[in-house]
């Protein structure tokens, strides 16, 4: 039997997600939460369920109940994002930091587990660019702070996704 199936990551998926969020915040700076909300829920809707489906499918050696959750959370994230995006326009940056966070948090979670390095380095990234973002948002600069968050995510992401390939 093969060994190397192809497992979709969700790390390739979060920085997918991140570098579409970055390019939008530099080509449309007004009115772009809506839309911009709406994709997010889909795709954090997308993340869990390739969580979801990825611990049933005895590809990961290292699972755990807490992958589970988080999947189910994400997923359960992702529909109400998605589905109540209008209310959630005041809070858009704060939605995107806490989505940020929970992947940072998960990552971290699965260094102490597996002691890959690379999660550990994903986390840390993730952390921080969410802090960004939330300074960023407690200040009231997101005019400001938005070229340079749409930057950063930009590189973020190119580099996740570098970072996972290899």
């Amino acid at each position: 039997m093969r060994q190397g199936k192809l497992k979709i990551s969700a790390t390739v998926m979060t920085s997918t997600v991140i570098i579409l969020i970055g390019a939008s915040l530099i080509k449309f700076k007004s009115a772009l939460l809506s839309s911009l909300l709406f994709i997010i829920g889909i795709l954090v809707l997308l993340v869990g369920f390739i969580e979801f489906v990825n611990f049933f499918a005895k590809r990961d050696k290292h699972k755990s109940l807490y992958q589970l959750i988080i999947s189910i959370l994400l997923i359960a994230a992702g529909v109400l994002i998605s589905i109540f995006n209008e209310p959630l326009q005041h809070f858009a940056f704060l939605v995107i930091s806490i989505m940020l966070f929970l992947q940072a948090i998960y990552d971290i979670v699965k260094f102490a587990r597996i002691k890959w390095r690379r999660d550990l380095f994903f986390g840390i990234l993730k952390g921080a660019l969410a802090t960004v973002i939330l300074v960023a948002t407690f200040f009231q600069m997101q005019d400001t702070l938005l070229m340079v968050v749409g930057h950063l995510m930009l590189v973020f992401g190119a580099l996740f996704i570098i970072i996972d390939t290899f």
